[in-house]
């Protein structure tokens, strides 16, 4: 779907610069999640576009694709996993990721409207990216039950809840007491005896995400899922239970379509995370300490008190972020309106072109619904 320029123009009208309106004034209360957060650490204008403006790609991210397709596989592995035999379960948790990874990838348009149906073909991915990352699916979810689903749910599976909704109220420690709502979705939550509860955060990479676990307890999303877990009425604890956040990486193997075909492709790739399970399935384990959870409200404290006393117009381009981060989608535009505050500059005939690789998304699709 296009971008829909009413909404665009009177989003933009939320960018004025007036010295009397910071972020804060935009609403009565402001909802949060953790990618929004980490955008905003990354880039202010990332921030702007994405969460404000609420436009993003209109083409197919096929690592976001694959990712959501695997997560898709895990869930249904976890929901049903005392109720299946496990060939039988593998088999169709791998169908329901690869399900979703075709509606992603084929997703029909809204009409048969000959210029859009052009469209919708110049978006999608070539075969060869598609055939990978259906290749990358099935080999990461056969791994995965081999090697971390064991170790996640252990000898007695307790899966309490997947796909939980997060939600936390954080009221500023400064003047204007503004409420801001931090939301977010565990995607498990998994009891181990004697008295330990994993909430597990699933995610693909090319790469381990952390060389250590410092630089693990620094990140954004534990931090705050940290600061919700302590608040969140959907994790009820037992008296001397205690919460662990789980981080549960797949590394993608990144094996190339060959002249034998799609095939050989699967092969090569089960091959290489049957032979070296520790190469492509990580689990990084912290404990929520009440020093931790101290630490995530005082961070989340001061990052949204700054987000919040800033005029967006005011708000840093961060080059440094363009050149450290070259897929960024909105980097086009930054480099042709410049500072935010000229983003107008979008509506002439000069650079609407480039409105056209973009989408609506309002509300935005990462805030859940009450």
């Amino acid at each position: 779907m296009p971008i829909n320029m009413n909404d665009f123009v009177s989003r933009m009208d939320l960018l004025e610069c007036d010295p009397d309106v910071a972020l804060k004034g935009l609403t009565d209360q402001i909802t949060l999640t953790q990618s929004s957060l980490k955008a905003y650490c990354t880039c202010p204008h990332k921030f702007i576009y994405r969460y404000i403006l609420c436009i993003t790609p209109a083409k197919l991210a096929m690592p976001l694709a694959l990712g959501s397709a695997v997560h898709k596989s895990l869930e249904y592995a976890l929901t049903n996993y005392s109720s299946e035999d496990d060939d039988v379960l593998l088999a169709d948790a791998i169908d329901k990721g690869l399900q979703s990874l075709d509606e992603a990838i084929l997703g029909a348009p809204d009409s048969a409207d000959p210029a859009e149906l052009d469209l919708l073909s110049e978006l999608r991915p070539s075969n060869d990216d598609t055939q990978k990352a259906r290749a990358q699916l099935m080999a990461m979810v056969q791994g995965w039950f081999d090697t971390s689903l064991p170790q996640l749910v252990g000898p007695e599976p307790d899966v309490r809840a997947v796909e939980v909704p997060l939600k936390a109220l954080l009221i500023t420690d400064d003047d204007s007491r503004t409420t801001v709502t931090l939301r977010g979705k565990a995607d498990a939550i998994v009891a181990h005896k004697p008295n330990i509860i994993k909430v597990i955060e699933h995610k693909t990479a090319g790469r381990p995400a952390y060389s250590d676990g410092a630089e693990l307890v620094l990140d954004m999303q534990l931090l705050t899922y940290a600061f919700m877990l302590a608040l969140n009425a959907n994790v009820t604890l037992g008296p001397d239970e205690r919460i662990q956040a789980v981080y549960d990486t797949l590394i993608k193997p990144q094996h190339r379509l060959g002249k034998k075909g799609f095939a050989d492709l699967c092969t090569r790739m089960r091959d290489a995370v049957t032979a070296d399970p520790m190469k492509y399935f990580v689990l990084d384990v912290v404990d929520l300490t009440p020093d931790l959870i101290e630490r995530a409200e005082e961070m989340l404290q001061y990052l949204i008190q700054h987000l919040l006393r800033q005029r967006p117009c005011e708000w840093p381009q961060y080059l440094g972020s363009c050149a450290q981060y070259s897929g960024c989608p909105y980097r086009e535009l930054c480099m042709a309106v410049g500072h935010i505050s000229h983003v107008d500059q979008l509506l002439t005939a000069g650079h609407s072109a480039l409105l056209h690789q973009f989408t609506s998304t309002v509300p935005h699709p990462e805030l859940p619904k009450d």
